[in-house]
């Protein structure tokens, strides 16, 4: 950014100029100290340090009398704005007078900072220095590899080995200049990194979902597999993300990437060079101070944002350099339209979950502030675009520009690639005997129904975008039971609006959706807030949520058959509701099971039930408002569970139940078992009588106080 005194200050500056108080020849005589206690006589402290990094630039540098033109005229404002350059850039650029403090009269400092962008010591440029030398000797080496092809995982090819030493001392130089920065985060910027947690919490702890969630769009192709076994490497090892880091800013096509705006994020302190899912660098910060002090390796926090960074990462870039490459080699002159890289760029962004916030990403630093309030802005805008018909009519427009087609053709192929493989999957599924719901007015749209209850979601979340539109446009929606209503009739209706407010409020962050949550009352499905439920259900990490929800839910599932640990990779995963058990006996009466590594086999009736959305229920422990003994709850349970099960089980394989319709099927249902919990009441009630809780005595009691007004206690 150009630096231009107002012009009160430029006409002071102008008049000390000519009238000999501010000598520039004299100034140049000067250490930089001097020199810039003599500017701030006439302009003051803080604009004499601007003025004085311009004065050694434009005086002490070459071309020593234009110099002295350009720094008199920049000052009092006739210049033309430039654009500052990244700091790597800047270091490559920098003159050697500039950081290396052979004397101390040669060391520039306001020159220094206004290149780093903070103040240094002499010694702190010294070392600078010493590493920006090794890293050129490196490129010297490196630019001689620029025009060789190299495959990607050939990692003990002798050009990769020289790219990957020039990148690895980049970072190094990189890495040296972050640690002699100053704490830069604002007290809004913690704050922002704070409201983070939460959501950090719940996706950066062995979350490998990358691969299901962000990549889906890129399922059907090879880069991204090879991505999902490197993970696994950056995980374990720190060494290798640094040396995917080291390949991907040592390659040829690494500048292009940044230019066309890719969307290559790292773990850092910078909040909007992060991936929104693991946003909060304070968790990583305790998890690395704890494991350093301890000596144990427990930076579980740390390992897995390098697994779904360095996953991403390696996805996007590899992706874009085949997109590149595809493009040259069907150019006439081997070179790629400025247009074209930026249409590559979007749809890979586009198509791993991290859409731009602008066009050209411009108004990527307000992505911290996005994420304080959404769960992954990015992702929801990618996801938009991945689907949404008017940015491929941009991406036709500019190609019939451009005459490249790279990126179109690459989108509609990866669009239909991950459509066609995951029907694949819910069509063999379904062939297998799992129940797929294909409607998509129903909240159980393509969702994988197992025999023994759970249901995966496959789509990495792309569903329930489908599934919001689906209801929209059709004014029905079919419930979790089958249930078909239509969105604003009948008592206490759900209407479109109801159903943006609860996309929009499931789409919040944490933090967010707490605040909103206790605003209303009641969370997005209408259960009362509360205080406690709600921390655990937004600060739990949501692998170990679903295995400890899975596990409340089905305490006799083996383990051997966890269909939940697929949430590890992306993969939604809800588990049945259970009853559990009681007295020692499931829903049905039946003895439960005691043996954790073996399943009950599922039986037609399980099946029919499902399917109707049926869930057995224990009975409750009163009969006519009389509480009942253990062994009368549990005589209970049995024989109203036993009845039920026999009569349903003759329901559904009559041959007249398949020809009923779904509401038939759960008005017949619910007749037979309000029957048997009739009859299971009467038979233990008859067992009760002269017994110290005789139930018929009581009730009579009961009724007659009641009708005689007396109350209990009188």
């Amino acid at each position: 950014m150009t630096f231009c005194l107002p012009k009160a200050q430029s006409a002071k500056f102008l008049a000390a100029v000519n009238s000999g108080e501010l000598n520039p020849i004299r100034l140049g005589g000067m250490k930089s100290a001097q020199r810039l206690a003599e500017i701030a006589k006439i302009l003051g402290d803080d604009t004499a340090k601007e003025v004085n990094a311009l004065f050694e630039s434009k005086l002490l540098m070459p071309n020593y009398m234009q110099g002295l033109m350009n720094w008199v005229k920049e000052v009092s404002g006739a210049w033309d704005p430039k654009v500052r350059q990244s700091t790597i850039d800047k270091i490559n650029n920098l003159d050697e007078r500039i950081l290396n403090p052979g004397t101390q009269d040669a060391f520039l400092h306001s020159l220094a900072a206004e290149k780093l962008g903070f103040n240094v010591k002499p010694e702190q440029a010294k070392l600078i220095f010493d590493k920006a030398q090794e890293a050129k000797k490196l490129q010297d080496e490196w630019k001689k590899t620029l025009n060789q092809n190299v495959p990607r995982r050939d990692v003990n090819n002798p050009t990769t080995i020289i790219r990957m030493a020039y990148g690895r001392a980049v970072l190094d130089l990189q890495d040296l200049i972050e640690t002699m920065k100053p704490g830069g985060q604002t007290f809004f910027q913690h704050l922002l990194d704070v409201v983070s947690i939460p959501k950090t919490l719940a996706t950066g702890i062995l979350h490998f979902s990358a691969i299901g969630v962000q990549a889906w769009g890129m399922i059907s192709h090879k880069v991204t597999w090879e991505a999902a076994l490197e993970q696994f490497k950056y995980f374990y090892d720190q060494k290798n993300y640094d040396d995917l880091q080291a390949y991907i800013v040592s390659h040829p096509y690494y500048e292009m990437a940044k230019q066309a705006k890719l969307g290559l994020t790292d773990i850092t302190d910078q909040l909007n060079l992060r991936e929104e899912a693991i946003q909060s660098s304070v968790l990583q910060r305790m998890n690395t101070w704890v494991a350093d002090k301890t000596g144990l390796p427990i930076n579980v926090l740390g390992a897995s944002s390098r697994a779904f960074t360095g996953f991403l990462n390696y996805t996007r870039f590899n992706r874009f350099v085949d997109l590149v490459n595809a493009a040259k080699s069907v150019s006439e002159d081997g070179n790629v339209h400025p247009q074209s890289l930026a249409d590559i760029a979007s749809v890979v962004n586009n198509f791993t979950g991290r859409s731009n916030l602008g066009v050209l990403d411009e108004y990527r630093n307000i992505q911290p502030v996005l994420n304080a309030l959404y769960f992954a802005p990015r992702k929801i805008a990618a996801t938009v675009q991945m689907f949404n018909p008017i940015e491929y009519g941009l991406l036709y427009k500019n190609a019939l520009e451009t005459g490249d087609y790279t990126a179109l053709k690459a989108s509609v192929r990866q669009l239909t690639g991950s459509l066609m493989a995951t029907g694949a999957v819910l069509y063999l599924a379904n062939m297998m005997g799992y129940s797929v719901d294909f409607n998509p007015s129903s909240q159980e749209f393509l969702k994988i129904k197992t025999p023994s209850g759970e249901k995966l979601d496959i789509t990495g979340g792309n569903a329930i975008w489908i599934r919001f539109l689906g209801r929209m446009i059709t004014g029905k929606e079919i419930t979790a039971h089958g249930k078909e209503i239509d969105l604003g009739e009948g008592y206490k209706p759900t209407t479109r609006d109801d159903l943006l407010k609860q996309y929009i409020r499931g789409k919040l962050s944490p933090v967010a959706g707490a605040i909103t949550d206790a605003m209303v009352g009641a969370d997005p499905v209408g259960r009362p807030f509360n205080l406690s439920d709600e921390a655990r259900a937004r600060m739990e990490p949501i692998l170990m949520s679903s295995i400890m929800n899975y596990y409340y839910e089905q305490p006799d599932k083996a383990v051997s058959d966890l269909p939940v640990l697929a949430a590890m990779f992306g993969v939604n995963v809800e588990s049945p509701v259970s009853q559990g058990t009681r007295h020692g006996l499931n829903a049905w009466g039946e003895p439960a099971a005691s043996n954790l590594f073996h399943d009950e086999p599922r039986t037609p009736l399980d099946t029919a039930l499902d399917k109707i959305g049926y869930v057995q229920r224990f009975p409750s422990n009163t009969i006519n408002g009389v509480k009942l003994t253990d062994q009368q709850q549990k005589e209970y349970i049995q024989l109203f569970g036993t009845m039920a099960k026999a009569r349903l089980t003759n329901l559904v394989s009559s041959p007249t139940f398949a020809d009923m319709s779904v509401s038939e099927q759960q008005r017949f249902v619910k007749m037979l078992v309000q029957n048997s919990k009739t009859n299971a009441q009467s038979y233990v009630t008859a067992h009760a009588l002269g017994t110290s809780n005789d139930i018929l005595r009581k009730s009579l009691k009961n009724a007659q106080d009641k009708l005689l007004g007396v109350t209990e206690g009188q």
